[in-house]
C-alpha cells in the first residue's frame, strides 16, 4: 500500500473499534438489565390468555443525564367487552433505597378496547453505578399478580459538557458511524487489492455489516442483535486470522 492509502487503512480501524466499543456498552447495558428484579419473566412474551390485557412499550429513551428528568412508559389496551382495571408495576434502579430498588404502581380503568398510556419518572438517583438505568414494568389485572410478560428499558448515563444525553448519545452513534462510512469508502477506492480484484475486501465488508447490525441493535435496545455481532465479529476475527479470504 501506498502510504497515504495505509494511513486510511489505520484511522478506519481506530474508529471501527470505536463505534465497537461504543455498541459494546449499549449490549453490556441492556444484558446487565437481564439480572435486574423481574428477570424469570423475561422469556415468557405473551400476555396472559385470560385478563383481556395487552401491554407494549410506549415510551423508553435511550440516554440521560445526572440533571435531566425522563420518563418511561408502557400502553395497555382492554381488549375485552367489559370495564376493566388494569395494575401497572414499575421496578427502577435506585441506589440510595434498600436493596437499590423502587416498586411504584399505577392503577387504570380502561373501557372495552380502549388503550390507555401510563408512565413514570426517573432522574440521577436511578442511575446505577454513574453508567446505566435498569426499569421492569408489569401490567396484571389484579395489584397482588405479576404479569408473565415484563417490558424493560435500559438508559446510559452521558454527562458530558453538560450538554443534553440524547445531543451527546445519537451524535456519537452519527459521528463514529459517519466516519467509519467514509474513511471505508476511501479506502477502498485507494486499496490495491480492490483495484486488482474489482471488489472489496471481503474483511472490511465483514465488520462493517457486523458493525452496522449491531448499531441497530444499540439504538433498538435488542441486546440479543448486539450480542450476536460480538459473537460474529470476534469468530471472523479468528477466521481471518487463520485464513486468506479473497
Amino acid at each position: 500500500m501506498k502510504p497515504g492509502t495505509r494511513r486510511i487503512l489505520v484511522t478506519l480501524i481506530v474508529f471501527m473499534t470505536l463505534l465497537f466499543a461504543y455498541n459494546a456498552l449499549h449490549t453490556y447495558i441492556a444484558m446487565e438489565g437481564l439480572a435486574f428484579w423481574g428477570y424469570p419473566y423475561i422469556s415468557a412474551f405473551n400476555d396472559d390468555a385470560d385478563d383481556g390485557l395487552r401491554s407494549k412499550s410506549y415510551q423508553c429513551p435511550r440516554f440521560i443525564a445526572d440533571w435531566e428528568t425522563k420518563r418511561v412508559g408502557v400502553s395497555i389496551t382492554n381488549t375485552s367487552d367489559q370495564v376493566l382495571t388494569a395494575y401497572a408495576q414499575i421496578v427502577l434502579s435506585n441506589p440510595s433505597v434498600e436493596y437499590g430498588v423502587q416498586h411504584e404502581t399505577g392503577e387504570v380503568s380502561l373501557s372495552a378496547g380502549e388503550t390507555k398510556q401510563i408512565t413514570w419518572k426517573i432522574d440521577g438517583s436511578n442511575i446505577r453505578n454513574g453508567i446505566f438505568v435498569s426499569t421492569r414494568a408489569f401490567v396484571s389485572w389484579q395489584p397482588a399478580y405479576v404479569s408473565n410478560r415484563s417490558l424493560s428499558c435500559n438508559l446510559l448515563a452521558l454527562n458530558i459538557l453538560d450538554l443534553p444525553s440524547n445531543v451527546v448519545g445519537f451524535g456519537l452513534f452519527i459521528l463514529l458511524g459517519l466516519a467509519t462510512a467514509i474513511l471505508a469508502l476511501s479506502f477502498i477506492s485507494a486499496d490495491p487489492f480492490t483495484k486488482r480484484y474489482g471488489k472489496p475486501r471481503s474483511s472490511v465488508t465483514y465488520l462493517l455489516v457486523a458493525l452496522g447490525i449491531m448499531t441497530v441493535g444499540s439504538l433498538t435496545g435488542s441486546w440479543l442483535l448486539g450480542f450476536l455481532m460480538i459473537i460474529f465479529i470476534l469468530l471472523g476475527l479468528l477466521a481471518f486470522l487463520q485464513v486468506e479470504f479473497r
